[in-house]
């Protein structure tokens, strides 16, 4: 799912007819297997509002 699609990203358009429809910017997080990669990924999504991919 485009981040840009979410309920909370439409509902933010309709309000702002300005807001942008441009993708998100995309971060990568690198490490060992066990690390916490997508617990971390996961937090920031919920936390940013956005969909984790």
């Amino acid at each position: 799912m485009n981040a840009a699609a979410t309920p909370e990203a439409l509902a933010a358009m309709a309000i702002d007819p300005h807001a942008s429809l441009a993708p998100p910017p995309c971060l990568v997080v690198m490490g060992v297997s066990g690390c916490g990669k997508t617990s971390v990924g996961r937090r920031l999504a919920q936390q940013l509002g956005l969909a984790f991919v």
